[in-house]
């Protein structure tokens, strides 16, 4: 084989690792055959340029032009956004570290496999077969543990990083790609033994620091999320504990109720004794209605977010807001009945904290769920001229209430979204029902 062919097989070969690294960690916008079939386009448009005007450049007169930054984007970056229906900043995220892992695993082989002065004074099209092939198959035996190590700690875990954090770690091994590049291709006669083996140290040392600094990040972005999630439960009990006195009063009520079940099997046994069967049958429906669980906002059937939603708008209603609710939440849904608080409570705090800051005092909120979708929707006045405002929780950031409904969307197959509609600010949830979450769901 000559060394065009060997560049040209492996170079395939190497996008389609880059392409596996994508299918795996990333969720697929279009079918099957179309993501295929456009990543091996993609892949071969890549080669093609390689061959016309990488190959045959030597080394030294290589340079960083436009060119080559517009077909890196369209080749490692672009794709990610378009194929795959992630977030946009975690398909950055994927092609980045998988791009990464690939040219790192090339920078590294190549200074172990070739003399300085070939380097030098050679393009890669001139080398001689049998140090190419040698330099990709060791880039190849480099980047496949890579990427599959990648795949496995991306795969079957939930990452709770902002926009921010995804694109800030992005950055640390762009940035280390960039100086061992710049090391490399600079100083080229004066790469010995001992400089590849720096080189070498080098990109395992960032490699490891990368993989450590993203599980500290990640660390980071989870115990935030977690003290976001705590502040809303110890608002739950204190709730909890103001019902806690109306339950215990509502206990000798229910002493007297077993009391009155009694008398009223007594008589039923008696009507159907005596054969009047119609009016069994009705006084039955009589007194399963007297037991029946009675929402106190009307339709809401499930007896944790009726509490919490009466206790929070009562609330509300002391601080000086006005809220309308329409809420219909079936008893039994594949929502844990803590995620279902989390949305309400955050989705209300938002509205509650927006009102607090306006003249027009008045929010809405309406739940209901249609074709196996549950949609909370609240609606507050838009603020004319935004002010900065105050963290609700000293130490976390703005924006953590929004960042759980993101992640509960995400958690559930559904959306949310915000926006302004003529003067009106508008949140919406929708969460699918049918979703199964081992998730404690009697809270």
């Amino acid at each position: 084989m000559t060394t065009i062919q060997i560049l040209l097989l492996f170079n395939l070969l190497w996008y389609g690792v880059f392409s596996a690294g994508l299918w795996f960690n990333l969720e697929r916008r279009w079918s099957k055959w179309v993501t295929v079939l456009v990543l091996a386009g993609i892949g071969m448009a890549y080669v093609s340029y390689g061959i016309l005007f990488e190959f045959p450049v030597s080394n030294s007169q290589r340079m960083v032009t436009i060119l080559r930054l517009v077909v890196a984007v369209l080749g490692y970056f672009l794709p990610a956004v378009l194929l795959f229906r992630d977030k946009w900043y975690k398909c950055l995220f994927v092609s980045a570290v998988c791009f990464v892992i690939q040219l790192a695993s090339d920078l590294l082989s190549v200074s172990i496999v070739f003399p300085a002065d070939m380097l030098n004074s050679m393009s890669m099209a001139e080398m001689p077969p049998q140090l190419e092939l040698l330099e990709v198959l060791i880039t190849t035996a480099l980047m496949l543990p890579l990427t599959w190590l990648f795949i496995m700690l991306m795969r079957n875990r939930r990452y709770q990083l902002s926009p921010a954090e995804w694109l800030l770690f992005c950055l640390f091994p762009l940035s280390q790609v960039v100086l061992m590049s710049g090391w490399q291709f600079v100083p080229f006669a004066e790469l010995d033994n001992n400089r590849v083996l720096v080189m070498a140290l080098g990109v395992g040392s960032g490699v490891a620091a990368d993989g450590l600094l993203f599980f500290a990040v990640r660390g980071m972005a989870q115990r935030r999320k977690l003290a976001g999630e705590k502040e809303l439960l110890e608002q739950q009990i204190e709730l909890q504990k103001k019902h806690y006195t109306a339950l215990t009063r509502q206990y000798e009520d229910l002493r007297q109720m077993r009391h009155d079940i009694a008398n009223h099997l007594e008589t039923m046994k008696a009507l159907l004794a005596n054969g009047a069967n119609r009016e069994a049958a009705s006084y039955t429906d009589e007194t399963a209605e007297l037991f029946r669980y009675r929402s106190r906002l009307g339709n809401c059937e499930n007896p944790v977010v009726d509490a919490f939603l009466m206790a929070k708008l009562a609330e509300l209603r002391q601080q000086g807001c006005e809220p309308t609710v329409q809420v219909a939440v079936p008893q039994q849904m594949e929502i844990a009945n803590a995620d279902l608080i989390a949305a309400f409570g955050n989705l209300l705090d938002n509205a509650a904290e927006a009102c607090a800051r306006g003249p027009d005092r008045h929010l809405s909120l309406t739940a209901s769920v249609s074709r196996g979708f549950l949609t909370i929707r609240t609606e507050n006045a838009a603020q004319m001229h935004k002010r900065p405002r105050s963290r609700r929780i000293r130490e976390l950031p703005r924006g953590i209430g929004q960042q759980i409904l993101s992640d509960l969307a995400e958690k559930y197959d559904g959306s949310f979204r915000t926006g302004e509609d003529g003067g009106t600010y508008v949140a919406t949830l929708i969460l699918n029902t049918e979703v199964h979450h081992a998730a404690d769901r009697t809270l």
